[in-house]
């Protein structure tokens, strides 16, 4: 298994539906490289991408006894957005109008549909990166925690308050403004470079790999952060993909394109068979 359960956070069922809707563009690249691009989080349109809710602060900051101070922890997570990379995913049995409509703004956007146990395998063995994933949690980053709503407590209780405080696991948690994406995330995180070169202090020394992984020989690219604003992933697009969605506005040349992509390129197993245009918006007073 390329990513495993944090202990910490409950984590989707194998079986559990993903989708990814992006440009024919971006699709195409994806089918030519067989690729995933990982982002990085200090670089997300969100600027809270690995920040902390003002509640958390006031509970760390009234908390007798901490390993560092506030400003400390709060130095090392704003390195942890310069450090971690995202690849998202939107959960759902069905399509989004919404993402369509976000993430799919050109008709000739598509929507890769999947599961998370067949991007798991899809990933397995092809990358020397470590990948942690889990589901996003959604809160109040404005309130004090007596003014948060029961939901944003029940998430600050599930991802931060715990044994201890974990800086991975703030990128299991997002604003309550993005909770119409119910996203589901992968990422890499080099935490030994936040060990080894960004601080010095003994707290982090025996700060351990993401979500389980051991360190090895395997992961020796574990040890230095990626250049730029992002990097890219090997994936079995064959055992990624399970159907591919056409945007519902898209004229019928796209569908075809696609189709045609599909069957004559990059020596792939899917077929046309795959492909579908969407019917979000078919016209269910037609044909009565």
């Amino acid at each position: 298994m390329t990513f495993s359960e944090n202990s910490r956070l409950k984590y989707p069922d194998s079986d559990t539906p993903i989708w990814r809707y992006v440009g024919y563009p971006q699709f195409n690249w994806i089918l030519q490289t067989r690729q995933l691009h990982f982002h990085q989080a200090a670089d997300q349109k969100d600027p809270y991408e690995g920040g902390i809710p003002k509640a958390v602060e006031e509970k760390y900051r009234e908390a007798e006894e901490t390993k560092f101070s506030f400003d400390e922890y709060k130095e090392v997570a704003e390195h942890s957005r310069e450090i971690t990379f995202l690849n998202c995913w939107h959960i759902n049995d069905g399509e989004s109008a919404g993402m369509w409509d976000l993430y799919g703004r050109s008709n000739r956007s598509i929507a890769i549909e999947s599961t998370v146990g067949n991007l798991d395998e899809a990933l397995e063995t092809r990358t020397a990166y470590p990948i942690g994933a889990g589901h996003i949690r959604y809160a109040d980053y404005d309130s004090s925690w007596e003014e948060l709503d029961q939901w944003s407590k029940k998430a600050l209780n599930e991802v931060v308050f715990q044994d201890s405080i974990n800086f991975k696991d703030l990128f299991h948690l997002k604003r309550d403004s993005f909770r119409h994406e119910r996203e589901f995330r992968i990422y890499g995180y080099f935490s030994e470079y936040l060990d080894n070169e960004l601080f010095e202090m003994e707290q982090l020394r025996d700060y351990e790999p993401p979500l389980g992984i051991e360190e090895s020989d395997n992961y020796s690219i574990y040890d230095t952060v990626p250049d730029g604003n992002g990097f890219n992933v090997d994936i079995d697009v064959d055992q990624m993909v399970e159907k591919v969605h056409v945007a519902p506005d898209a004229p019928g040349w796209v569908v075809d394109s696609v189709k045609a992509t599909l069957s004559n390129a990059y020596d792939l197993n899917m077929s046309c068979s795959d492909v579908q245009s969407s019917d979000l918006y078919e016209d269910p007073w037609e044909n009565q």
